[in-house]
């Protein structure tokens, strides 16, 4: 979720800096960026569960730990560069996951 509410809080940042307060054109882009900003942060607030980020963070360190490519698994439909650097250490990495990952998910 930081990195979500990271791009709100460009969003808004970059509204305010390229909209200088000068006509009320101006000010209502202003206007409508933070109440964006604020509405995207009190729906994370209001509505994520507290220990999903954490939850999403150990995921990612152990996916690290196992040397997991998560871009092996991303639908067909979404396009990922590979990486250039794989060696076959790493192939070999991807194939020992993917075996592990072929087991049902276990609902939380």
């Amino acid at each position: 979720a930081k990195d979500y509410l990271k791009d709100f809080d460009l969003i808004c940042s970059n509204a305010l800096e390229y909209n200088p307060d000068r006509d009320p054109g101006d000010r209502l882009i202003r206007h409508r960026a933070c109440f964006l900003k604020d509405t995207a942060y009190a729906i994370i607030k209001e509505e994520m569960d507290e220990n999903f980020e954490q939850l999403c963070e150990e995921i990612q360190e152990s996916r690290k730990k196992r040397g997991c490519s998560s871009s092996k698994y991303v639908p067909s439909y979404y396009h990922v560069m590979p990486k250039q650097n794989t060696t076959l250490q790493d192939k070999e990495l991807d194939s020992e996951c993917g075996d592990k990952m072929k087991s049902p998910p276990i609902p939380l």
